[in-house]
């Protein structure tokens, strides 16, 4: 598998964090003690059942631990009991309706008293429970189900009546553009899978998070096409565009850059990845998760795909796909990721 990137300007990193208070809990089975929050990412030892250690941090389906000897890193969620979550009776507060919709929560997540993580905790609720967003302010959703009222982090959960911004852009719909995705793979779901990643990664940071935008889908699904067409595997189109020239041309309103200086050049960039994948959603997952493996190995060397993931200027983000059947269930597909500074 290659993977290609081009980047112009070095984004400066902010090392801000969040932490949870006073929260505790037992490790239940052994587990390996890692510097992310992601399978693959590097292991700097094991925590043996049975251990306690304080809960610093919990992101998607990983918690950031403490160890009785010091040591600082991340593990899975199932791997931990909470042994101090704590605890409210919410069942005398009132459930009221605003501009209600529903979600489906993609972790283990945990429902506050209000939004932030300065806030109490008043329940964990498990990986897909689905629950009536109430209202949403400042990156939290207001929830509500079956008793229970709550804030969670918005990026905790998938709205089930459309994505994060307008579906209607470029004249077109996201779903009205023909795909060459198999049966078993989801598109949408693969989109929001990867901006979770990189929101779990961008917010340990204190950095923005991204918005999905249908806009840089069109683009990226594509590009995917033109890969496919072509047989081709670099920035640089068939026809000798740069891909800043090549983008220029979609008629995309771009936003000033978020970082002092203003920007030049540094409003879009483009991520490439391909190889074999069977019939199946999973699969391209497993795809993506080896890919985000590779681009945080460069932190040592602060690569160049490195720093996309933590670029301050970006506010969106959008994957495109096209695929090769090779027959027994099997395809070689190509992938392409666009980043950039859109006006939402």
């Amino acid at each position: 598998m290659r993977i290609l990137i081009y980047i112009g300007l070095v984004a400066s990193f902010c090392l801000c964090g969040f932490s949870v208070q006073a929260v505790t809990g037992t490790v239940s089975s052994h587990a390996k003690l890692r510097v992310a929050a992601l399978e693959g990412a590097s292991i700097t030892r094991l925590v043996i059942k049975g251990s306690s250690v304080d809960v610093l941090e919990e992101v998607g389906d990983w918690v950031k631990i403490r160890t009785s000897s010091g040591g600082v890193g991340w593990i899975p969620s199932r791997s931990i009991i909470f042994s101090s979550v704590l605890q409210k009776n919410v069942e005398s507060v009132p459930i009221f309706s605003l501009s209600e919709s529903s979600g489906v929560f993609l972790y283990n997540s945990r429902i506050r008293e209000g939004g932030s993580l300065d806030h109490r905790i008043i329940r964990i609720v498990g990986k897909g429970k689905k629950v009536t967003i109430l209202q949403e302010k400042s990156g939290w959703y207001e929830v509500s189900s079956e008793g229970l009222r709550g804030w969670a982090a918005s990026w905790l959960l998938q709205k089930e009546d459309g994505v994060d911004v307008p579906s209607q852009v470029l004249g077109v719909k996201i779903g009205d553009i023909p795909s060459t995705a198999p049966t078993g793979i989801n598109e949408d779901a693969l989109n929001r899978y990867w901006l979770n990643q990189i929101n779990i990664l961008r917010k340990q940071r204190g950095l923005r998070l991204l918005f999905l935008d249908d806009r840089w889908r069109v683009t990226a699904h594509e590009y995917a096409q033109i890969m496919t067409q072509y047989g081709y595997r670099a920035h640089q189109r068939p026809d000798g565009k740069s891909m800043h020239k090549w983008i220029d041309t979609k008629g995309l309103d771009f936003t000033v850059r978020n970082s002092s200086g203003g920007w030049v050049g540094n409003y879009f960039t483009e991520n490439l990845t391909w190889g074999r994948v069977s019939q199946s959603t999973d699969s391209v997952k497993r795809k993506l998760d080896s890919t985000l493996a590779f681009f945080l190995g460069e932190a040592s060397y602060n690569g160049a795909h490195y720093r996309t993931i933590y670029h301050e200027d970006w506010n969106s983000v959008g994957l495109g796909f096209d695929y090769v059947d090779k027959g027994n269930g099997m395809y070689d597909i190509s992938v392409v990721m666009h980043y950039g500074s859109l006006q939402l």
